[in-house]
């Protein structure tokens, strides 16, 4: 139970920052609506007072500054849980929630495949530097023959790979952050740049882009 107490906390303390910024969006939303009933009353011109006059005829509620606060306050908490569909429509969230960074700037140029392909290939378009998208403990970095650098980072939640680099700024047994420079991308025979990122979790290739936001 202790152990399961404090990996709990370590979650929490990990990802204080993305669920602060979730609490945010989701305030602005309350906030939103609740500003657009306070201006349609500060209004006072007839289209407003007829949208009013209308609400109250067909609902039997009179409206006062106060009591709709209240009222659009408590909805709003109500509301929080299926606050994901409602970014959407008002077009301040993300269609997906990703939980880590993209580790380059970059479009999908080959995709996942669990037979064929155990990670994806990201063509960069002018970030040459790869980035950790978890923090975690350097665990291999191998040099390989054609392919260049691969670098692999033990995390608590799974381990993710970075090839194709022509140079490591890390080494094994190294402790870095989220967001932290992994290593400079090689130039394949096509001229172009590429980062290799693979994910595994309990010995299982995962598919990386159920984690990160790429296209």
């Amino acid at each position: 139970m202790k152990n399961r107490i404090n990996n709990t906390l370590n979650i929490l303390m990990r990802n204080s920052s993305h669920i602060l910024r979730k609490f945010a969006r989701k305030g602005i939303i309350a906030v939103s609506i609740l500003l657009f009933v306070l201006l349609i009353k500060a209004l006072n011109i007839r289209p407003t007072n007829s949208l009013l006059d209308t609400i109250k005829s067909s609902i039997y509620y009179e409206f006062s500054i106060v009591e709709d606060s209240k009222r659009i306050f408590n909805k709003g908490k109500d509301l929080l849980d299926d606050s994901g569909q409602i970014l959407e429509v008002f077009n301040l969230g993300e269609s997906n929630e990703y939980e880590y960074p993209s580790p380059i700037q970059g479009t999908l140029y080959k995709k996942f495949d669990k037979d064929s392909n155990k990670g994806i290939d990201i063509k960069s378009y002018g970030d040459h530097e790869a980035k950790a998208i978890l923090e975690g403990i350097v665990k291999e970095v191998v040099l390989t023959q054609n392919k260049g650098y691969f670098v692999t980072v033990q995390s608590e939640e799974f381990e993710h790979t970075y090839g194709y680099l022509s140079k490591s700024y890390v080494a094994i047994g190294d402790i870095i952050e989220s967001q932290e420079l992994i290593g400079y991308l090689g130039t394949n025979k096509d001229g172009e740049k590429y980062l290799r990122l693979e994910i595994t979790q309990n010995g299982e290739y995962k598919n990386p882009t159920n984690y990160i936001d790429i296209k």
